[in-house]
Order: C-alpha cells, then sequence, then structure tokens
C-alpha cells in the first residue's frame, strides 16, 4: 500500500498541472493516508484496494453556481478523455450522501484513478461546516450513522444541515435566493459556537 501511494504523488501532482493549465485555477490536491484508507476499507465491507478510486484526489470550488460547474466539469472530462480509460461522471447532486452534494469527475492519468471534485461555492461552504461537525461528532455522520456524542442538539444540527443542503439544491436548481438569511446565518452560528464549546470543554 505505502509504495502505491508514493507512486500517487508524482502522478497526481502532474495532473494538478493540466488542471491548472487548462481551468486557471488551482486545485487543492491530497494523497489519502493508510488510516483513511483502512478506515474506508472496513466501512466498504467486501471492496478491495484496487476499487477505491480517490486514492488521490483534488478538488475545485468554481463561482458561478451549477452552469460554471458543469463547465469546468466537462473539461475536465476532455482532457482527460485520451487517458488509456474515459474519465467517468459521478454527480452527487442527483445522488447526494447525508446532504453532500458535487460533482465528481474519476480521471485515469497513465491509468491511476483520481477523484477531481467540483463544488459550487455554496456546495463547498456547506461541505466545510458538516466535516467540522463530523470532526466532533463522528466520521459516521457522513454515511448515516448517528452522531457520537453531543446528545440531541448534535442530532439536530445534524437534521438542520442536511435540510439546509436541500434548500441550497433546490435555490441552485432553480435560479432562486440562497438561502442565506436569519435562518441559515444562525444555523451556521449556532455550529460554529457548538464546536468552539466543545474544544474548550473540559
Amino acid at each position: 500500500m505505502h509504495l502505491l501511494l508514493a507512486a500517487y504523488g508524482p502522478v497526481l501532482a502532474g495532473a494538478v498541472e493540466r488542471v491548472f493549465a487548462e481551468v486557471g485555477q488551482v486545485p487543492s490536491s491530497r494523497v489519502k493516508n493508510t488510516g483513511t484508507i483502512v478506515e474506508k476499507l472496513r466501512r466498504n465491507g467486501g471492496h478491495t484496494l484496487g476499487s477505491i478510486h480517490d486514492l488521490g484526489g483534488m478538488r475545485l470550488v468554481v463561482t458561478g453556481g451549477r452552469a460554471e460547474q458543469d463547465r469546468v466539469g466537462e473539461r475536465i472530462r476532455q482532457l482527460f478523455a485520451d487517458e488509456t480509460r474515459a474519465p467517468r461522471v459521478i454527480d452527487r447532486r442527483l445522488e447526494p450522501i447525508q446532504g453532500y452534494r458535487a460533482l465528481h469527475v474519476i480521471v485515469y492519468p497513465d491509468g491511476y484513478p483520481i477523484e477531481v471534485q467540483v463544488r459550487t461555492d455554496w456546495q463547498h461552504l456547506w461541505a466545510e461546516w458538516f466535516e467540522r461537525l463530523a470532526d466532533q461528532c463522528g466520521r459516521g455522520i457522513r454515511y448515516g450513522e448517528p452522531p457520537v456524542g453531543g446528545g440531541d442538539a448534535a442530532h439536530e444540527m445534524v437534521d438542520s444541515l442536511i435540510t439546509l443542503a436541500d434548500q441550497i439544491a433546490e435555490a441552485e436548481e432553480s435560479g432562486g435566493t440562497l438561502p442565506l438569511n436569519a435562518v441559515g446565518l444562525a444555523l451556521a452560528l449556532m455550529v460554529i459556537d457548538w464546536l468552539r464549546s466543545r474544544r474548550s470543554g473540559p
């Protein structure tokens, strides 16, 4: 496993350079660590290392809503279309997981699968909030598992953030006003305050 992850480094770096040259934006990137891989294999019983398509990954956050998200996703697909394996698109806007939405393009430079996440500003902001909550309540909330600790407040925040994700998606689909209203702001501040209190608590 260590040799495989080491081989991903230069492949991922080359893919990042290609995306930057094409899109004009430097994506964030990472190679999964062994702990994360083992957790994923355990969670997805029966899966093998070869079935994991995001050992290497990069992320682009685009301004301009879903139209720009689709445009960038298509440019990335075309950029890697001539590899030995054709890119594969996974549209998490159509099949969200616990509120998470994004456009994923799996590309195969030199035969190595790399997951390129393309998010709108709102999808990214929401995902960052939910990741912070998962750090405190257990990573399992990303897959529908109940929060670990935090009591009723944690359950309410998970449910509220998933509802907010649905509202964001509805607004982005319809071109309507995004839910940056008093309720959305209050929820975001509540999450931030709760996380701070847990870090500073006994």
